[in-house]
């Protein structure tokens, strides 16, 4: 893929391609890719399990937390699966285009109280403004197994300067904030050094409260309780619905910068995650020519930090006169643009009873060459090692309500749950 577009659009633009692998069309529900990597004796030897071919351009992976023990798909072309166990059937959930809004579906949460509530929200990529979207939707209140387009209420939009590097990812975090990621949403290097700009809210990782609803004509906000950034009117999108921005959040009620914002310095965040048990967030941001990172921050972090881009590139500097890496908060892992290797996917931490020799590994993979690693914490310092080479198109990592991890192969539609060998 052209170089000058993001694994930019190596991602967006994955929204406008439909091709099938033929490299894994052969395998059928139950078989294995199994590794051809050397791994030492002390990490486990992983394979993975065909669950489904049969979801177009899939994105993302989550589950709903209703002991429904099923598995939910979205794909970039609006629709959101249902896959159960032992079935390879996808059974549609909802299809957001259904009005052919022209919406590129990237993320996928549910709410923590979806039992209650039966609200789900997605992050989506509205190409005909240009705009990154987050929005709420509803199970409809009959049948847990489809939900109502009908039932859309915008959360936040974010416009771009050149509709890429959109980010993709959003979770509701240990705090019941729903986090959001938004990429530069600028050509290479991010020329407008929005990343940095802690006037809006491009290049971050957003935290927001949605727990509230309000009027359909809510009172003024106090300062700081609610955006106010200029280009960016969050007072209530339509369906008296709106947000608050958490009082701790690291830039609430100061001026001219946006109180939405929890992390930034960020390229393109396609996907990040927390672990279940310790409430600890990975991030992993595509990067630009070099190299590709996991950033890392700790459960009860007070938000804030600045991982670096533009400047910084992973540990590199991408201007070397202008470019104090101290300044910034450094990854706890990367990996270069090399044996083609393109764009990073996370990712989550393995945290499930079937495979106790993969407790604690947080896995990512890579877009282009389909390997995927392990990270795990050893004392003080991270250790990595690559642990399956698979030649798939890796297009998002994600877990299951039991904490077993799945990976989604863009181009064959394939989805494929990970199995010790």
């Amino acid at each position: 893929m052209n170089r000058t577009s993001p694994h930019s659009h190596r991602l967006s633009m994955l929204a406008l391609i439909a091709v099938t692998s033929a490299l894994l069309s052969g395998l059928l529900p139950g078989s294995r890719v199994d590794s051809t990597a050397a791994s030492p004796a002390d990490w486990p030897q992983i394979g993975l399990t065909l669950v489904t071919d049969a979801i177009n351009t899939p994105s993302d992976i989550a589950y709903a937390p209703d002991g429904s023990g099923r598995l939910f798909v979205a794909a970039t072309n609006g629709r959101i699966w249902i896959l159960r166990d032992g079935d390879p059937t996808p059974h549609e959930f909802v299809n957001i285009n259904d009005r052919d809004q022209g919406y590129r579906l990237f993320g996928l949460a549910f709410s923590p109280d979806y039992v209650a509530d039966g609200s789900f929200y997605v992050h989506y990529l509205e190409r005909d403004t240009s705009q990154v979207v987050v929005a709420r939707y509803h199970v409809l209140p009959d049948d847990p197994d489809h939900a109502s387009a009908a039932s859309q209420q915008e959360v936040l939009r974010v416009p771009e300067s050149a509709t890429l590097h959109s980010g993709g990812q959003l979770a509701f975090g240990p705090d019941g904030y729903l986090y959001i990621a938004i990429g530069d949403g600028d050509l290479d290097y991010d020329p407008e050094n929005d990343a940095q700009n802690l006037g809006n809210l491009l290049g971050k990782v957003l935290r927001i409260d949605v727990r509230q609803t309000l009027p359909a004509d809510p009172p003024p906000a106090e300062p700081g309780t609610l955006s106010t950034v200029a280009y960016l009117p969050v007072v209530s999108h339509g369906h008296g619905f709106t947000y608050n921005v958490p009082p701790s959040n690291p830039f609430a009620g100061m001026p001219g910068h946006a109180p939405e914002i929890w992390a930034y310095g960020l390229r393109n965040p396609w996907r990040f995650s927390f672990d279940r048990q310790t409430g600890d967030l990975y991030i992993t941001d595509v990067g630009q020519s070099r190299r590709e990172e996991i950033d890392f921050q700790e459960a009860g972090s007070a938000g804030g930090q600045n991982y670096g881009w533009r400047v910084m590139e992973g540990t590199l500097c991408t201007d070397s006169v202008n470019c104090d890496p101290s300044l910034y908060v450094p990854p706890v892992a990367e990996y270069a643009h090399s044996n083609g290797n393109c764009a990073i996917i996370g990712g989550d931490v393995y945290r499930g009873d079937a495979y106790p020799s993969l407790e604690g590994i947080f896995f990512y993979g890579d877009h282009c060459t389909g390997r995927i690693w392990g990270m795990r914490r050893a004392g003080a310092a991270w250790e990595t090692q690559e642990l399956l080479v698979t030649g798939l198109r890796l297009a998002s990592i994600g877990d299951d309500e039991d904490g077993n991890i799945y990976v989604a192969d863009f181009y064959s539609g394939q989805i494929y749950k990970v199995v010790v060998l």
